[in-house]
């Protein structure tokens, strides 16, 4: 199954949930619960953020560290949570030389989040 989603579809999919600030790009809403996701749902949210940013021109790479998703996420088991979505295709490590031990979200991965970790995310006033 081959999956592709452009920046413009994901900008609208997620307009309630991420805004884009000129200075720092792409910024989740306050009004987001994020609380609502278990540690691998936030996860594969905080790649696709980071994916958003580098799409928008404010990053220069769309991967992150396990040590930079774990402090994103605020979980010790980062790593091992990225090692069990790799092979449900979700996640990505980048074995290229010098990107070693980074990660990033596949197509399949944003798919997922759209499917199932954004019907989820509820605003805090409802």
């Amino acid at each position: 199954m081959i999956i592709k989603i452009n920046l413009d579809e994901l900008l609208t999919i997620f307009q309630d949930i991420i805004r884009i600030d000129k200075d720092v790009g792409p910024v989740v809403s306050t009004d987001i619960n994020l609380n609502v996701l278990n540690d691998s749902e936030k996860i594969v949210f905080t790649l696709l953020t980071k994916k958003l940013t580098y799409l928008l021109g404010f990053a220069s790479q769309e991967t992150a560290t396990v040590y930079e998703v774990q402090k994103d996420v605020k979980t010790k088991s980062a790593g091992a949570l990225i090692s069990m979505m790799i092979p449900e295709k979700l996640i990505q490590n980048i074995a290229a030389p010098g990107k070693k031990g980074e990660y990033r979200i596949t197509d399949y991965g944003i798919d997922w989040v759209i499917k199932k970790v954004l019907p989820k995310l509820e605003k805090r006033n409802t």
